[in-house]
């Protein structure tokens, strides 16, 4: 589900263009801007999968991201999931090749967004552009 909250371009049918056939693609849309939480709340009603993954549009998650997303929905089913992401450049949207991986967050007390890593599965703060939880 990709919910187009009021923008100016209309992306059904581009997104139609070029997701593979495979996938079960459907587009909700806002007809004006009802802000990020509002268009999280309108496909998580939507959605009807044992699973459910909210990515914003600025987030690449990498390849077969759900396997270990849903590995450890399994083994927990009542907690939220962030997938690691690939470095992105910023001017293409392209994953950098040579890139690390961004798997944790953190704020710091004058409001700065850091990213780290650590051998741990715990994160101290879930990212709200990317998260993954079950339906239970």
């Amino acid at each position: 589900i990709v919910v187009d909250d009021g923008g100016t371009q209309g992306l059904e049918d581009l997104l139609h263009r070029r997701v593979d056939k495979r996938c079960k693609l459907r587009v909700m849309r806002h007809e004006s801007t009802l802000g990020l939480m509002i268009a999280k709340q309108t496909g998580g009603d939507a959605a009807v999968g044992e699973y459910i993954g909210f990515f914003d549009c600025h987030v690449a998650p990498n390849r077969h991201w759900h396997r270990e997303v849903i590995q450890h929905l399994r083994a927990q089913p009542r907690r939220l999931v962030v997938p690691i992401i690939g470095d992105l450049d910023l001017d293409t949207w392209d994953e950098k090749h040579v890139g690390g991986s961004n798997s944790k967050c953190y704020i710091t007390w004058n409001a700065e967004f850091m990213w780290f890593e650590d051998s741990s599965d715990f994160i101290p703060v879930i990212s709200g552009g990317l998260v993954a939880t079950t339906r239970e």
